[in-house]
């Protein structure tokens, strides 16, 4: 079935495979192995964290964590996962061998977005705000699994996960102050300093992508119809006229599919928007299914998106199709 949406680009009825996931799940943050065989899903509905074979496209293990789980990231050096759950003072460490937590790491702030450093073997998770009203970012070891520090914003909001460069030893984040307006936050990941807060860039970001080799970091506008791409070295922007939730990076960097959605009537429809990086041209908007769409984890070799769809609103009246990861193919996109 293909779906008319007012755009002046391609508009692609896709196919998609469906991961089932248990009634109520409501599906929010998922994460994959570096590898690709395995994805971590956030059970929002059920307190537990979902193991996918992606492989064989099934779940493997429904492991319990905290009250209402929101945001995963692999360390597969260790076979860990980190869980961080919108009710819960501390991050849940998970054994994605034995499919247990084996660790409860407290916490003094809300925890929400998770990002791993298996290079320099750090986990950094960002609390968007404080019992003072300051953001900050915790520092793990993610061998000893413990925190060794924490980084302080005196101002502004946190609502993205931390971007690293694990070569240059640098970590970004979009550190917002309104919905119009934010400012780069440039962090030495050695001394756990911010280093830098600029430049200034337009909207309220909620993620971010940097290119491989370090140089461009892709910083989506959210309200505003705008992708910031900003050269790390000197710190000159362009802009892109593409937005969404989430934004991934193919492995060569030429491709970002970002993850959005779009209602007609009482239907909101997950899509998925492709732009050509290096022109800045949308390629395409790519129907995927008549579901609401939360998240997206893009597989290291650029074939596979993950995306969690977590069903219908309270008032919806139609047919509910359930939680589920909706699994597609965006090669040749």
């Amino acid at each position: 079935m293909t779906k008319k949406i007012e755009s002046q680009v391609p508009v692609i009825d896709r196919g998609y495979e469906v991961i089932q996931l248990s009634a109520r799940a409501l599906p929010r943050g998922i994460a994959l192995s570096p590898d690709g065989d395995w994805a971590c899903v956030c059970n929002f509905g059920l307190d537990s964290v979902s193991l996918i074979d992606t492989r064989q496209r099934v779940v493997v293990a429904n492991i319990p964590v905290g009250a209402n789980p929101y945001h995963v990231a692999f360390d597969a050096d260790k076979n860990r996962c980190y869980v961080t759950c919108l009710n819960e003072f501390a991050i849940f460490v998970i054994d994605t061998v034995n499919h247990q937590v084996v660790k409860e790491i407290a916490v003094e702030v809300p925890p929400r977005r998770v990002t791993v450093d298996s290079i320099n073997r750090r986990v950094y998770v960002v609390c968007p705000y404080s019992q003072l009203g300051n953001a900050q970012i915790i520092v793990l070891d993610a061998d000893e699994e413990r925190i060794i520090d924490t980084i302080e914003f005196e101002s502004g909001s946190l609502d993205n996960a931390l971007t690293v460069d694990p070569v240059k030893q640098r970590a970004y984040i979009p550190v917002s102050y309104s919905p119009y307006d934010a400012v780069i936050g440039v962090i030495d990941t050695r001394s756990h300093k911010v280093i830098q807060l600029s430049p200034y860039i337009p909207g309220s970001p909620n993620s971010s992508a940097l290119s491989p080799d370090g140089a461009l970091l892709y910083v989506p506008a959210g309200r505003i119809v705008e992708t910031s791409v900003v050269d790390t070295n000197t710190g000159s922007i362009r802009s892109i006229f593409a937005t969404g939730q989430y934004i991934h990076l193919s492995p060569e960097g030429d491709r970002a599919y970002y993850l959005r959605y779009t209602t007609e009537g009482m239907d909101q429809w997950s899509m998925l928007q492709t732009v050509d990086t290096r022109t800045g041209t949308i390629l395409g908007d790519i129907i995927i299914a008549p579901d609401a769409p939360f998240a997206m984890a893009l597989s290291s070799d650029g074939r596979y998106a993950y995306i969690t769809s977590y069903g219908r609103p309270p008032d919806y009246s139609g047919p509910v199709r359930g939680s589920r990861v909706m699994v597609v193919d965006v090669t040749g996109i």
